[in-house]
Parts: structure tokens; sequence; C-alpha cells
């Protein structure tokens, strides 16, 4: 019963929500052209590969430790994961903010200007991370506790191990992005 309420309750949100924007979908297909097609497929698709690997590296490693070792393990495993993984998307956002002015920087030719903001962000970046993943560190029994209970005490070194891994993902989120833009 729960999941017929669900998919009702998500069914009836999702009529509601394009009757609220039928006059915006109405001229959709007007404006469609299909020349387009090809070119954002080719532009694309190293975004969409990109997108499948990383989430296929998230997945995997689960997975062969479900094969390895007990559920009680994969669970702390799991609870680290979690929080770090929203952390992740601090340093993506800092990069696709920035990839617009990359790729007009790019278009633009001025590589000296996209050069200087790249090294820019990239210490921003690096000054952000780093008193977030001290801190983490420093704090990771408190942070796991809070979010997860004295029950998973047994994912705290592998918190603090999986946050070693924010600084290379800061600075690989603005150099992936800049090298997107670049072509």
């Amino acid at each position: 019963t729960l999941i017929i309420g669900y998919t009702l309750g998500s069914g009836l949100g999702l009529i509601l929500l394009l009757w609220s924007l039928r006059k915006y979908l109405r001229n959709l297909l007007r404006h469609f052209n299909k020349k387009l097609i090809k070119p954002i497929i080719h532009e694309s698709w190293p975004f969409a590969v990109l997108t499948l690997l990383t989430g296929f590296l998230f997945v995997t490693d689960t997975i062969i430790l479900g094969w390895l070792k007990k559920a009680e393990d994969v669970g702390f495993y799991g609870a680290a994961q979690k929080p770090v993984l929203l952390l992740f998307l601090i340093p993506g956002l800092i990069a696709s903010t920035l990839f617009p002015t990359f790729s007009r920087l790019n278009a633009e030719e001025n590589k000296n200007i996209l050069r200087r903001i790249l090294e820019k962000a990239s210490a921003i970046s690096f000054l952000f991370t780093l008193p977030m993943v001290a801190g983490g560190i420093i704090l990771a029994q408190k942070i796991i506790i809070l979010l997860f209970g004295n029950g998973y005490q047994g994912s705290v070194p592998v918190f603090q191990i999986f946050l070693l891994i924010m600084l290379p993902v800061a600075i690989g989120s603005l150099l992936g992005n800049s090298l997107f833009a670049l072509n």
C-alpha cells in the first residue's frame, strides 16, 4: 500500500506540475531545431560518459565490498561515504559555475585570463576545502555519531580517509571543467 500511495502521489504531482506549466510547454516544440541534435550530442558526449563512469565508480566499490565483507562493514562504509558524497557537490558546483566563463574565454582566445581565473579558483577551492577536510578529520567521530548514532563509530576511519579525497576532487573538478571548455 505504501508503494501504491507513493506512486499515486507522484503521478498526481506530475499531472499538477504539467498542468501548471501548460502555457510554457505548449510552444516547446515550435522552437525545436533538428539541426542542433547532432552538434549537441557531439559536444556533450564527454559529460555523459563522465557522469556514467562516476556513477559506476561510486557503486562498484560497495558491490565489491559486499562480496568480500559482512553487511555490517558495508553499512559502515556507506555511512562514511554519504556525507562525503554530499560534500563533493561543493567543488562540482564551483567548477560548473565557472564552466561558461572558461568556455567564453576559450572562444575569445583569452588563454592568459582563463589560466589566471583557473589558478585563483583552484587556490580558493583548495583554501575552502582544506579547513573542511581538517575539521572533518578532527571531528569525524562527533560527526558520525551526530549523523548516524553510536552504532556507526566503526565508520569513522573510513570517513576520515574519504575526507582526504576532497582535496584532489576540489582541484580535479576545476581542471576537468576547464579541459572540457578547451575541447
